[in-house]
């Protein structure tokens, strides 16, 4: 804030009105308001003084202050307004601006005389007689003299507006930095204060609580944060007479675990002990309490006696409980860990053994296996032959250890409708196996390829969850799985592979046209394992057709779709899905033992398949000069005894020749005609001739 003293006397006032304003003219000393052409009037307040000495009400013009009494005169060319900035004076008349603008004129650097449009000098500021104030003198026009006076201007020590950001939810006992303050809006230096904390200027840290600022010093407040959850530390900043609070709040305690799961167990053997997962306790600020209300507390892998205890970061929680002696029945723990409570189940299975709803008259079925799960276990039947570790026995009854296996095989009775059933005992745990003959004269689901037109019904027993693979041939054929209550379970409307659990099933199979069919495929279907072996060659069936593959080690298998609408797919022996080869090209395939299914979408469609694992004969011929005109893949032997070139003239524009090496690597593809240089060694070349009118023509000297 900017203020001028104006001194003279109570006489001079009367005669005269100076104004000191910034747009807009604020009050003059009596009350009023006025703009940059009102006339002020009503000023004699000659009982009232202010502190400065003067006469009249303090009165605020922008950036200055008026001290004294004014009022307005008659004298037409008497100054109405008074603008001070960057040192210079700007007078302005109130009857006639444009006429007579005053406007203040540099006189050597020592005084401003202010001037009407005539030339007159009406005021003139003299020599600084202080820091902050000048003589001067006031021409009366009045009384036909000039008058001397002083103006006072007041510096301003009150910095421009600023702010501190609080910190909220600060770490414990960290150091944080206020934001910076620019010092701004003063005309002398003033003094910074602060109660707490260190005090930065110009970014360098003062050993001092306190340091004097003008204008471009910057400031800002260093201050740790309380060793205390949900506390404040604060420090009071005085920067000249404005004062502000800096604080900084410490994140309240956190007692809650990050998310933890337990994961339930289904389909759990009686009376048998079950440890859950395991909980990694973190995300805490302090000591917390573990509480389960049944079972056993596990505490970083050591068993407790308590059923509660206290964790911090890092620990581990596991629950032991033991599954009930009942089928399909479950046990339970609540788990609290701070203020978190979860629930562990254990459900124990509805059977050890799956009974066969629908079994064909006069057939022997052997049960699902079940595993031992405690030493010295007896077990006993009534019916049929008890299966023991894959041995058939001749007895009724067995001693068992942990990790045996049982089966029951039982031969179904001779009528439909018919049930046999054999009651076992399993330690304590009594059980049975039944075989219920199916109530309708429906074909069981086999392997195979389904084309009757419209809906045809048949049984399916899933000894074990297992995978079926759906080929929707055409587009238009749905597959129905339902209980034998006849509730849907599964429904099947485009091919691909499913994974269906074990039980008993009736489907339905709805073929739309005549045309139409359904391939369905699955090992637990494929009791005879009667797959021919996929050998080299060329497989042109229509449709869908499986074969077994054996790789003995990793190696290269060269597929080609000659036609461009064969797809070979490659399961493990569970009908999951690990290859799919939907264009040519040779593909690693892993050792093992595979089911391999080739589809062709049209009869003229066909898929040319090369290994050397698969070429156990080497019966090949060996390449030579000549023409090769057949139609689609052949293969042939060769061996470059050197280096060597060998011309290639593809006849027709539509053969290629693809050399491999012994394990059906690529390392030559010839497009078009050209001779090739050839390294030494030997070689399985492919050559493909896209129509019967095609044909390569194949010479060099080392073919001779």
């Amino acid at each position: 804030m900017k203020t001028i003293y104006i001194e003279m006397s109570f006489i001079q006032c009367l005669k005269m009105i100076i104004l000191i304003s910034i747009i807009p003219l604020f009050t003059a000393c009596g009350g009023g308001s006025a703009s940059n052409t009102d006339v002020i009037t009503n000023s004699i307040l000659a009982d009232k003084k202010n502190s400065a000495g003067y006469y009249g009400e303090n009165v605020l013009f922008g950036d200055y202050l008026i001290v004294g009494e004014w009022s307005f005169t008659h004298n037409s060319d008497t100054l109405m307004g008074v603008f001070l900035k960057n040192g210079i004076v700007n007078l302005k008349s109130p009857e006639n601006e444009m006429n007579n603008i005053m406007y203040g004129v540099e006189d050597n650097g020592k005084s401003v005389s202010l001037i009407n449009s005539s030339g007159e000098i009406k005021f003139t500021i003299h020599n600084k007689i202080a820091n902050n104030c000048y003589n001067g003198s006031f021409w009366d026009s009045t009384d036909n003299k000039t008058i001397d006076m002083k103006i006072c201007k007041i510096l301003d020590t009150t910095i421009d507006n600023f702010n501190l950001t609080n910190k909220t939810n600060a770490f414990l006992f960290t150091e944080y930095i206020s934001n910076t303050i620019l010092i701004s809006g003063i005309d002398e230096n003033i003094e910074v204060l602060i109660t707490n904390g260190t005090l930065i200027k110009n970014d360098i840290e003062l050993a001092s609580n306190s340091t004097t600022v003008s204008n471009g010093d910057t400031i800002s407040i260093k201050l740790n944060s309380s060793n205390n959850f949900s506390t404040t530390v604060s420090t009071n900043v005085t920067i000249g007479g404005e004062s502000k609070i800096y604080k900084i709040t410490t994140l309240a305690i956190d007692n809650i675990i990050d998310d933890f799961n337990l994961t339930n167990k289904i389909n759990a053997f009686l009376s048998t002990e079950y440890i859950s997962n395991t909980i990694l306790i973190s995300g805490i600020d302090e000591d917390i309490e573990v509480l389960i209300t049944n079972g056993t507390l596990i505490k970083n892998d050591i068993e407790l006696d308590s059923n509660s205890t206290t964790v911090s970061n890092g620990d581990t929680i596991s629950i032991k409980l033991n599954s009930s002696n009942n089928f399909s029945t479950t046990v339970s723990t609540n788990v609290t860990i701070g203020g978190e409570s979860k629930t562990y189940t254990i459900t124990t299975l509805n059977k050890l053994f799956t009974d066969i709803q629908i079994a064909l008259e006069n057939t022997y079925y052997i049960s699902n296996k079940y595993l031992i799960q405690n030493d010295n276990t007896l077990i006993s039947i009534d019916n049929g032959i008890l299966i023991k570790n894959d041995i058939e026995l001749n007895t009724f009854n067995t001693i068992t250890h942990s990790g045996d296996t049982i089966e029951i095989k039982l031969l179904s009775a001779e009528n439909i409708g018919d049930i046999v059933v054999s009651n076992i005992l399993v330690g304590e745990v009594s059980d049975s196996f039944l075989l219920k003959n199916r109530v309708d004269n429906y074909d069981f689901l086999k392997n195979g390829t389904y084309d009757t037109e419209d809906n045809t019904f048949y049984y399916l027993t899933m000894f074990n969850d297992g995978n079926i693979d759906f080929n929707d041939n055409y587009g238009y054929s749905i597959v129905t799985l339902y209980d034998m209550d006849m509730n849907e379970k599964y429904k099947i409307t485009s091919s691909g592979t499913k994974n269906i659990a074990k039980g008993s099933y009736i489907v339905k199979i709805y073929n739309e046209h005549s045309s139409d069919s359904m391939t369905i495929y699955s090992p637990d279907l494929d009791i005879q394992n009667n797959f021919s072996q996929l050998t080299n060659g060329t497989y042109d069936i229509e449709d869908n057709t499986f074969y077994y593959l054996t790789m003995f080690n990793d190696g290269n298998i060269d597929f080609s779709d000659n036609y461009g609408y064969s797809i070979v797919t490659l399961y493990d022996m569970d009908m999951n899905e690990k290859y799919k080869i939907t264009s040519s090209g040779t593909r690693n395939i892993a050792i093992g033992s595979y089911i391999v299914k080739i589809y062709n979408e049209h009869s003229s469609d066909s898929m040319t398949i090369y290994s050397p694992d698969l070429d156990v004969e080497n019966n090949f011929s060996q390449l030579t000069n000549g023409t090769y005109d057949t139609e689609d893949n052949t293969f042939y032997y060769l061996t470059m005894l050197s280096d060597g070139n060998i011309d290639f003239s593809d006849n027709y524009g539509y053969s290629i020749v693809t050399l491999y090496d012994m394990n059906m690597n690529e390392k030559y593809k010839i497009t078009s005609s050209g001779t090739k240089n050839i390294a030494k060694g030997s070689y399985i070349v492919k050559i493909y001739n896209e129509h019967s009118s095609d044909s390569m023509t194949i010479y060099s000297p080392s073919l001779l």
